[in-house]
């Protein structure tokens, strides 16, 4: 498997900013999961949750990493999240490495951000457009 480029990091900023807030456990929606290692990570924390990938090949690497051990901490779709029609909200909104790639940047992040609970949080990885090549990761309390 290969890991994205700064994805070490990323999981390390972002598992301190969850456990800083005592989360153990809880819920995630994790939008572009991509062959799902980010997803494999939240749920060594004990979270389930719902992970999302419009690429069909890389979907079909997350359901081989993720299936049929996870299998009911984390259910694996294969569509854009415009699409996803759930009923629930979720404690941690994440999309890492994937704003980049989506059209309308500010509409998938407030998208994103209706799916998360209030008192939960959201954390994205992006590669801005001016800074070397260096990835950036932020969170935002909701």
């Amino acid at each position: 498997m290969t890991v994205a480029p700064g994805s070490i990091l990323t999981w390390l900023a972002v598992r301190e900013a969850l456990l800083s807030r005592g989360v153990r456990g809880g819920t995630f929606l994790d939008a572009g999961c991509g062959e799902g290692w980010m997803t494999k990570q939240l749920m060594s924390l004990g979270m389930e949750g719902v992970a999302i990938e419009p690429s069909l090949a890389a979907y079909s690497r997350a359901l081989n990493r993720l299936h049929p051990r996870f299998q009911f901490q984390v259910d694996v779709l294969n569509l854009p999240l415009t699409e996803l029609k759930l009923e629930r909200n979720f404690d941690l909104g994440c999309a890492f490495t994937v704003i980049e790639h989506v059209t309308d940047d500010a509409s998938f992040l407030k998208e994103l951000k209706m799916r998360v609970r209030r008192g939960g949080g959201l954390s994205s990885q992006f590669l801005p457009a001016k800074t070397n090549g260096r990835l950036r990761t932020i969170w935002l309390d909701i």
